[in-house]
């Protein structure tokens, strides 16, 4: 990837110890944004490149709406970015992840992004890591009890609460919730047992079918069970 000269910072290979980080702990660079504003940077990265030097994939399946890139852009300028690299593959010069931040980037105003470098032996793993890198997040499931009781022990920081992610309009019902632990489940019968049956789509086309026609010859008011009790009834012997 062609790059100008002196528009990469590159970072120190000499390792350094890792130490715990503390309230005092400076970041690891500044980059310039608009209005004079600028942008601490904490996460780990291989070079400060700039944004007009960074590609994007060719194919990235992700969208990403305005709403989101203000958000983000919000969270970075508030608190940093911490959220990691953009990731750029050594082989083809493009990026595999970090597009959104990128484009939050852009809207703050930087002159450049921190970015790693990162091998691929061919164009499938970049492709396959862009993917995973999209879907891995959408599999997560919150917890909104938990969330309330954080927002709640941060409710009157310094730091603006738009910074979490959460919304006022979000926030609000969360905090005002009342959670309670759900009531125990109701005993269930010993007479009463539930089954399972798996079903192709044919099958259950053919067996919704019989359930009206036995609802049709009983009262309109039978359930789907009684239906098929009465089907089956037809075929046993239940003297």
């Amino acid at each position: 990837m062609k790059r100008s000269a002196g528009s990469v910072t590159k970072k120190s290979t000499t390792p350094s110890p890792i130490t715990a980080p503390d309230a005092s702990q400076e970041p690891k660079a500044w980059i310039e944004a608009a209005d004079g504003k600028r942008i601490a940077i904490y996460c780990a990265y291989d070079a400060l490149l700039p944004i007009a030097e960074v590609q994007d994939a060719i194919v990235n399946p992700n969208g990403h709406p305005d709403e989101q890139i203000e958000l983000l852009r919000l969270i970075i300028e508030k608190n940093g970015w911490r959220g990691g690299a953009c990731c750029i593959s050594k082989r083809s010069g493009r990026m595999t992840k970090g597009h959104g931040r990128k484009l939050a980037a852009i809207a703050l105003g930087m002159k450049c992004v921190p970015v790693n470098f990162q091998p691929y032996p061919n164009e499938q793993a970049e492709m396959t890591d862009l993917l995973a890198d999209n879907k891995i997040p959408l599999l997560a499931e919150t917890d909104y009890q938990q969330v309330a009781g954080m927002l709640k022990l941060m409710d009157g920081a310094v730091l603006s609460l738009d910074a979490t992610g959460f919304r006022d309009y979000e926030r609000e019902p969360l905090l005002r919730a009342d959670w309670q632990p759900s009531p125990p489940a109701p005993p269930q019968p010993p007479n009463e047992q539930h089954h399972t049956i798996t079903l192709s789509l044919d099958q259950w086309l053919i067996i919704q079918k019989a359930i009206e026609a036995a609802r049709a010859a009983r009262d309109a008011n039978t359930s789907d069970a009684d239906c098929l009790v009465a089907i089956c009834n037809a075929f046993v012997d239940v003297a």
